[in-house]
């Protein structure tokens, strides 16, 4: 893991974060984003600590920023 390859899932991360929270929803389904952005991360660096680092990563920022109530747990699982 060198930092260009942390910054561009870092960046990546942020991306879904943003969107994630300000993406609509379309009759009541909000489209996940932040998944979207996880999965192209995993796509651009195949490397088992990125993706186990990004999978991480990614769960805890998208039970952040979550409506659904209680759903924090099971984004982070």
């Amino acid at each position: 893991m060198n930092t260009k390859n942390l910054v561009i899932l870092a960046l990546l991360a942020g991306i879904g974060v943003v969107l994630h929270t300000v993406m609509p929803s379309f009759l009541t389904i909000k489209p996940d984003m932040m998944l979207a952005m996880m999965f192209l991360g995993i796509f651009i660096i195949p490397e088992i600590k990125s993706v186990m680092l990004l999978a991480l990563v990614t769960g805890i920022l998208s039970g952040l920023t979550t409506g659904f109530p209680g759903g924090t747990i099971p984004n982070i699982i």
